[in-house]
């Protein structure tokens, strides 16, 4: 199953996973917020699916 992760809403802006995404470093917690998207059409059956994505934080 093909999916795509987005920092938008209207998954028009993909995540940048791979080149970083700046955050104020104040001392305060941080969220990132990241939108997943299937797109439709692919033949898939029915079940569970899950798959794993790994973020690493470097300060």
């Amino acid at each position: 199953m093909n999916y795509g992760l987005y920092s938008d809403t209207n998954h028009e802006t993909p995540f940048k996973g791979t080149t970083g995404t700046a955050v104020a470093a104040d001392g305060t917690a941080q969220t990132t917020t990241v939108y997943g998207l299937i797109p439709k059409g692919q033949a898939m059956t029915v079940g569970a699916y899950t798959d794993t994505v790994t973020a690493t934080v470097t300060f």
